[in-house]
């Protein structure tokens, strides 16, 4: 491993470029599912349990969410400041992982002193993933520490199991195993990914360590069993698979993602090869980013474009094969990228930025170890030139992509950057126009927020969230009918959803249809339910009921600003 010195210099220099990257991150805003999950969910109220109960799936993340919140409130520098932390630990894993795939070869063994190279390739390879422009959706959009946590653990295990084959102690090895499968039982409980951790294991062994195909179909076998008892896991964690009364498969738990989808399965997985070299573009050419890409469907396999694609994504396969005994880190960080890329692309997913999180680690493998071998292949004295040259040129691909970075989080900074600029790049995604119609209409900005909200009907009026949106627009331009046939139209969709029971509540009281507007807001049983309630009977001189409704508010927020001046209304007119 690296000398004391070179120990602490080269993490010193990952922080300090992360840092760089990330510093005007800390005060950028919260953003869609931050709302539905840490702004809006009552941790006052919740303890570990309840919390672990919410999110089973996912729940070592939302424990820290709740620490985080018991830290420092709603302040958003706190909760940043944790997501870059574990960022710049994944970025020091992957030093340390790139050290031990470059160094445990024969040729560093026998010639010690070029070691040096293997540090420094590790070295690269750690600052870009830090500060690639491709990661700033996973560690500046707050809620996605879930996608951070879920590589640390992926990323620990690995390790563990590359120092595991090869120290030679009976006593390390029990040690590294225990906490090899400690960091699978911990990921298990923050992200699905997690099946990906015994694969990556076996496709190391069978790429780069064993020469024989016996062993290697045995390793195949044995990895394949794993991965399939660790899915098999979150499928019970998922309740698609009971044993009461008996041992029963349900598809149910994913009927709704489908739904919500809005596109059949082929529709979907033929559109994905395609997303899949928008990724690997964007990994090597990170220009046109957007918070959600919007990507035309394809209607089958048959599709030009979706030949095209496979056709690229057989040649880069086919490549790494052909490489495969000289460069066999090519395939195995091929084989990464497209690992990690395979639980998110199953079930129907979003074309989000934060899915090449992980993945992108795989490429940089695949791209500089090879580099790093070339260089070490090379004349004493004309390794010493190239080595110069090719360290400027990634140094100035590394300033270039930090000052990306930088420029990244300045569009986080507000929900009205963000879907600004992602409506303006993608002017066909509905979600994009949705959000920046709600982003104009929160700034007041009615006429351009009539614009996008409507626009977004058109192009998916089967989504509750565009009709409330659109809903909430006609209702602050004083259109209560067109209000009304929103919300209306939203509830047809989404039957229970209790937003849109309170706004349409809102909305029949404003109309005069008192006693459909008070069920509808007693059924939605919200916070701002019970405020318009308690507002309408203070209005109406029934000062007991509007306290009851102000009180009920002030039990689960007692910070509630709405309710508490309501309340001393009641007191002081009764």
């Amino acid at each position: 491993m690296p000398n004391k010195k070179t120990a602490i210099l080269f993490p010193v220099i990952i922080i300090l470029a992360a840092l760089i990257a990330y510093y005007n991150s800390f005060y950028c805003a919260w953003h869609l599912d931050d709302f539905h999950a840490i702004v809006d969910y009552d941790y006052n109220s919740t303890d570990l349990w309840g919390l672990v109960l919410f999110r089973k799936q996912r729940a070592l993340g939302f424990v820290t969410f709740f620490l985080n919140f018991k830290l420092c409130g709603y302040n958003v520098f706190g909760w940043h400041i944790v997501n870059f932390i574990i960022h710049v630990f994944n970025a020091i894993l992957i030093y340390l992982i790139a050290c031990r795939l470059f160094i445990q070869t024969e040729i560093l063994n026998t010639h010690p002193k070029k070691k040096v190279y293997g540090y420094i390739t590790a070295l690269v390879i750690a600052v870009i993933f830090a500060v690639h422009p491709i990661q700033t959706s996973a560690v500046t959009y707050i809620v996605q520490r879930i996608e951070l946590l879920g590589a640390l653990f992926i990323f620990l295990s690995f390790y563990f199991f590359l120092l595991f084959i090869s120290t030679k102690k009976i006593s390390s090895k029990i040690i590294l195993c225990v906490g090899g499968f400690l960091c699978i039982a911990l990921g298990a409980f923050t992200k699905e990914t997690i099946v990906v951790a015994p694969v990556l294991m076996g496709a190391y062994i069978v790429i780069v360590r064993l020469k024989s195909w016996k062993s290697r179909l045995l390793i195949i076998l044995f990895t394949s069993a794993a991965a399939i008892l660790i899915a098999i896991f979150a499928l019970i964690m998922f309740k698609a698979i009971t044993f009461s009364p008996s041992l029963h498969f349900s598809a149910k738990p994913f009927e709704i993602l489908w739904r919500d989808a809005g596109e059949s399965p082929i529709v979907y997985y033929s559109t994905q090869i395609r997303v899949l070299v928008r990724f690997l573009r964007l990994c090597i050419f990170p220009y046109g980013q957007c918070v959600e890409f919007w990507m035309s469907p394809s209607t089958s396999f048959k599709n030009f474009q979706v030949i095209l694609a496979s056709g690229i994504h057989l040649s880069i396969i086919g490549f790494a094969l052909f490489m495969w005994r000289r460069q066999p880190f090519i395939l195995f960080g091929i084989f990464w990228f497209y690992i990690f890329l395979m639980p998110s692309s199953i079930l129907p997913n979003g074309i989000f930025e934060h899915r090449i999180y992980t993945a992108l680690a795989g490429l940089l493998f695949a791209i500089f170890i090879p580099i790093g071998y070339e260089l070490l292949n090379q004349p004493q004295r004309m390794r010493r030139t190239v080595g110069i040259i090719s360290l400027t040129l990634v140094a100035s691909l590394i300033l270039c992509f930090i000052f990306m970075s930088h420029l990244r989080n300045k569009i986080w900074k507000s929900e009205y950057s963000l879907w600004h600029e992602c409506a303006t790049t993608s002017p066909n995604n509905w979600r994009a126009n949705v959000n920046y119609g709600y982003a104009l209409l929160n700034q007041g900005k009615y006429i351009d927020a009539k614009y996008y909200l409507e626009k977004s009907f058109q192009q998916k009026s089967n989504v509750w969230a565009v009709a409330n949106n659109l809903g909430l627009l006609y209702s602050y331009i004083n259109d209560i009918d067109g209000s009304i046939r929103m919300f209306e139209h939203g509830l047809k969709l989404k039957p229970q959803n209790r937003l849109l029971k309170a706004n349409l509540g809102a909305c029949y009281l404003q109309k005069g249809l008192i006693t459909k507007g008070t069920n509808l807001l007693y059924k939605a049983r919200t916070q701002e339910s019970f405020v318009t309630l308690g507002n309408y009977y203070l209005n109406k001189g029934n000062y007991d009921e509007a306290l009851k409704c102000y009180e009920r508010v002030l039990k689960k927020y007692p910070d509630d600003v709405d309710a508490l001046v309501g309340k001393q209304a009641c007191i002081r007119l009764r």
